[in-house]
């Protein structure tokens, strides 16, 4: 009996092979026809993507042209600006510097004649005598301009260097440290081996700027009225450069 299931199944007949491979024929069909599709919404796809990758770049591309031509404009208006602010102060320029000079001079007026006296009395109290007051005082090396000194007094052995201003800022006690410093490399060069003190004269001068004088080893000099007065503290000892 199982012999002869088997010899049926082996005795196909040849309309049952065709329509096997009818069957594969068509199955295959159908899978490339998929594989068709399927590449055909693939391309479309990666078109559509390119096409929107070009208008991208070209929205980018009339971007910056835009911006470049925004960006040109403001400058070349900037510079319109700056070429008429440069014309309309030329003149204002000049005026400024033969001001500025009128007012240096009057600074240095100031210093001689109002400040000096009242400094000069106020070390004299203290026993320093200087019988040499000299307002704005450049130090030049080799026509290099190295410092200036508002108010310097001297005498044999001792240099006084004096910084004047209306309001003392902490960084006026600054720069007038590293005044000091080349002072002394100066006269050092110079072979002047005098002793080189400081000090900082204001009409206003808050606390936290005297201290900060005071800690430097400068004396501190204030306005009072009409003349200078010294705020010298218990123990203070003034630095020598």
């Amino acid at each position: 009996m199982t012999t002869s299931a088997a010899a049926k199944r082996r005795a196909a007949t040849p309309e049952d092979v065709w329509a096997t491979l009818d069957r594969i024929a068509r199955m295959n069909e159908e899978f490339k026809k998929e594989q068709r599709e399927e590449r055909r919404k693939e391309q479309e796809e990666q078109q559509e993507e390119r096409r929107k990758q070009r208008e991208e770049q070209r929205e980018e591309r009339a971007k910056y042209k835009r911006e470049e031509a925004e960006t040109k404009k403001k400058r070349d208006e900037g510079w319109a600006k700056l070429e008429k602010m440069f014309a309309e102060s030329a003149e204002q320029i000049k005026s400024n510097n033969k001001e500025m000079g009128r007012l240096r001079n009057s600074f240095g007026e100031l210093a001689e004649h109002l400040v000096a006296p009242g400094i000069a009395a106020r070390f004299d109290e203290l026993g320093l005598r200087f019988g040499k007051i000299a307002p704005d005082v450049e130090i030049m090396e080799d026509g290099q301009f190295l410092a200036e000194v508002d108010l310097l007094l001297e005498n044999a052995d001792t240099i006084m260097a004096v910084e004047i201003k209306a309001k003392v800022k902490a960084a006026d006690i600054n720069e007038h440290k590293r005044r000091l410093a080349k002072l002394r490399d100066f006269n050092e060069k110079m072979g002047d081996r005098r002793r080189i003190l400081g000090a900082v004269a204001g009409a206003v001068f808050g606390a936290g700027e005297r201290n900060a004088a005071r800690n430097a080893g400068f004396y501190v000099v204030v306005q009072s009225g009409d003349t200078m007065k010294m705020d010298i503290p218990e123990g203070f000892v003034p630095k020598v450069w």
